[in-house]
């Protein structure tokens, strides 16, 4: 009798172990799953940051583009505003040779109206 309670213990302890066995492996199991889904869940959220990066990545390529573009313009405007500067300049430097001249013709005109007036006295 003691050797068939032997054998009964050790059945009932490998059925014990079984069990714990069997609840560790559903445990395992749900942890896998529970771990797929985080997974999963993960990667969704690296695909949403990668779009994210695609997006920001093209709006800072427009952005460099017009900073380009204003650049450009810039230049462009600075030139202008050299030449007219420089026409200004010429401009002023014709305006007082055109001054001298008059002021030249205006002499001119009164010695030649002084010179009338002597030759219609005599």
């Amino acid at each position: 009798m003691t050797a068939t309670k032997e054998v009964s213990n050790y059945i009932q302890a490998i059925q014990e172990s079984a069990r714990r066995n069997m609840t560790a492996t559903d445990e395992t199991s749900k942890v896998i799953e529970d771990a797929d889904v985080l997974a999963h869940d993960a990667g969704d959220a690296l695909r949403q940051i990668l779009n994210y990066v695609e997006k920001t990545s093209d709006q800072v390529r427009g952005i460099a583009t017009a900073a380009e573009q204003q650049s450009a313009t810039s230049e462009e405007i600075n030139r202008s505003t050299e030449q007219i500067n420089r026409i200004a300049e010429e401009t002023a430097g014709t305006m007082s040779m055109a001054s001298s001249s008059v002021a030249s013709l205006s002499h001119l005109a009164t010695d030649l109206k002084t010179s009338m007036t002597r030759m219609h006295l005599e």
